[in-house]
């Protein structure tokens, strides 16, 4: 009889155990919270595994995508990126739409946040939503994200170390946000790296 109660309960486990990792985004969270310095690791194999388990939610992907990111402000800022940088789509389509309401989504959360950071990571993530305003076209919009990062950075000193870098195509697009962006050339995003208390490019 105990024999048939512990075969019956390590059963109940191992199914438990194989449900909880069927959950959308599980392996993914295991792979961030495995990855040394979490999203600031190695975000190639990162991404790879986002976009495995974007494949397959299928039709669900989006509604998981939402509950996933919550009000956690740097898984916001990464999937967005994951969503529409080349290097980090692997082959898949870019869904610069999501990325984009996903960037305005973390805004709000940071928005109360006034430590180096927070601000950092705003200046960042409206350079990012004026490059992609540009490109889609939206000229005011480019402006006014644009205009937003540049007032943080003038409102608050030794902010540099925060604010992640941009590849050249992106600083093309950056410094060109009130004029002609034809002679920007694109080509693959630097991967970015924390170190210390800043950010790397490289």
């Amino acid at each position: 009889m105990k024999t048939l109660t512990l075969v019956t309960l390590v059963i109940l486990f191992s199914v438990a155990r194989a449900g909880a990792q069927d959950l959308p985004f599980a392996a993914f969270t295991k792979a961030v919270q495995e990855e040394k310095g979490g999203f600031a690791g190695d975000k190639g194999n990162l991404s790879t595994i986002f976009q495995a388990e974007r494949v397959r939610l299928g039709p669900a992907f989006e509604s998981e995508l939402w509950k996933y990111l919550a009000d956690d402000a740097e898984k916001h800022y990464w999937i967005g990126l994951f969503l529409t940088a080349r290097s980090y789509l692997h082959g898949k389509d870019s869904l610069p739409d999501l990325a984009f309401t996903i960037h305005l989504r973390a805004l709000e959360i940071l928005g109360p946040r006034h430590d180096p950071r927070s601000l950092g990571r705003r200046v960042t993530i409206n350079r990012h939503l004026a490059i992609a305003s540009k490109l889609a076209g939206k000229q005011l919009d480019a402006e006014r994200f644009r205009d937003n990062a540049e007032a943080i950075i003038n409102e608050n000193d030794n902010l540099s170390a925060y604010i992640a870098g941009q590849s050249s195509y992106n600083r093309c697009i950056y410094q060109s946000i009130h004029g002609d962006i034809t002679d920007c050339k694109e080509n693959e995003a630097p991967a970015e790296r924390i170190v210390a208390r800043g950010w790397l490019n490289s």
